[in-house]
């Protein structure tokens, strides 16, 4: 039976664990801890939700429901391939909504926030192999964990820790916590 190992308990552990292992696990840790938010998003979501306004010219938009599956499931093909790389298709239909979160033109609840930008970030960091790529994916993880934790209405310390071994067993297969 393999030992118990320690489960990242913050983003700073998080991310020094996600540094310390090959780029592809990395990958495969992000996109399960996304992947385990992203019913997070999608239930209940309704069209008034992905209604926002840029900042710019104060246009209105309406975000795409399917941008955060279709962001994981790009990088699960990209880490079944073993090629890592950056869409440009999903980059520039992240860029509005992104900048319309940051400058208060479009607000969402807290969870389902927090699920949208741990997909965001789990595409973000899939191809960036270097500790900037472990530290957005850590943030990625910890925003997951987080959505999961508030979604289920308990955000204790010991809620976030039995959503982290959830996390734990989907990154690191034939581990126990």
């Amino acid at each position: 039976m393999p030992n118990p190992l320690p489960i990242p308990s913050s983003v700073r552990e998080i991310a020094d664990f996600l540094a310390g292992i090959p780029y592809a696990q990395r990958v495969r840790c992000c996109l399960a801890a996304a992947e385990l938010a992203l019913p997070v998003w999608e239930m209940g979501l309704h069209d008034q939700d992905l209604r926002y306004r840029d900042s710019v010219v104060g246009m209105g938009h309406v975000a795409d429901r399917t941008l955060p599956g279709q962001a994981l499931a790009y990088v699960r093909y990209c880490y079944e391939a073993g090629r890592f790389g950056r869409d440009e298709g999903i980059s520039t239909a992240y860029a509005e909504p992104i900048a319309a979160l940051q400058d208060d033109g479009w607000s969402l609840p807290e969870p389902r926030l927090l699920a949208y930008y741990a997909a965001f970030n789990a595409y973000e960091m899939s191809w960036k192999p270097l500790r900037a790529g472990a530290n957005q994916g850590a943030v990625a993880v910890d925003q997951a964990i987080s959505a999961l934790a508030l979604t289920g209405g308990d955000a204790t310390p010991e809620a976030k820790a039995a959503l982290f071994a959830r996390w734990w067993r989907r990154c690191v297969p034939g581990q126990t916590t």
